[in-house]
């Protein structure tokens, strides 16, 4: 089988590089033609529009920055879902809405097509690392064909439902990534003003019951005064957030 990857993004130039060094036949589309050459002279292939890869794969892997970038190249009129080839599966790494998820998946069963929501977790340096979580919505059909390239790219992947639950899954989890960030800098404001060391109470709470993921990367920036450890981009982040607001709509 062969594969395509379209935006090479911070998240999906780590993830396309680690399908090529794992063996995959990977064709390669992005608005920038110099990565696109890049990816050629590690022994990719190019190509020239979203209908010429199309062409030339068997599934179809996306990782789009935002919602609209997302949508307009899955279902605009020259995007992947109409230019899909009977049987293939077109897969959207970004983190979107639950129903844009659902809306690709039926647009793609309409010409015969597959698709799966996937979002990841695990920042650029995950995707580098090819240790990515990735959250899957869809058949288990259209899984078992895509899961070969999932298995390239990361560490934990698992099906979470039907077509959807990928999405809801990724917009849950980043949810608990605001709410732990918002309780971390709290906590260690008001060790600070206790005059708790801030580097021993990191120690501490890596140990205990109160410690996360998310504690552990606060930690320190907080003891070093610093932001030039970036936990999430803001504008992304409030994105997210707002995508998360349907979540109770879209539960029917």
């Amino acid at each position: 089988m062969s594969v395509g990857f379209v935006g090479l993004g911070n998240m999906g130039q780590g993830m396309a590089d680690n399908l090529l060094s794992k063996g995959a036949d990977l064709t390669v589309f992005t608005r920038t033609q110099s990565k696109i050459e890049a990816m050629i002279d590690k022994g990719a292939k190019g190509a020239a529009s979203i209908s010429d890869l199309t062409s030339k794969v068997d599934v179809v892997l996306v990782c789009l920055p935002d919602v609209k970038t997302s949508r307009d190249l899955l279902l605009g009129d020259d995007g992947v879902i109409k230019n899909m080839q009977s049987g293939q599966v077109a897969v959207d790494h970004s983190t979107v809405d639950i129903a844009t998820s659902r809306a690709c998946s039926e647009a793609a069963e309409s010409v015969g097509g597959h698709f799966l929501d996937a979002p990841i977790s695990g920042g650029p340096g995950g995707a580098a690392d090819g240790t990515l979580s990735i959250m899957v919505g869809g058949s288990e059909h259209a899984f078992e064909i895509a899961n070969e390239y999932f298995a390239k790219m990361g560490a934990n992947v698992k099906l979470m439902g039907p077509s959807g639950a990928g999405t809801a899954m990724k917009l849950i989890n980043q949810l608990l990534v605001g709410v732990n960030t918002v309780a971390a800098a709290e906590a260690f404001a008001l060790a600070n003003s206790a005059g708790v060391d801030i580097k021993v109470a990191a120690d501490l709470l890596a140990v205990s019951w109160g410690g996360s993921t998310m504690v552990g990367r606060s930690a320190p920036i907080t003891a070093n005064e610093t932001l030039k450890i970036p936990l999430l981009r803001f504008g992304t982040s409030t994105k997210t957030w707002a995508s998360s607001n349907n979540l109770q709509a879209m539960k029917a």
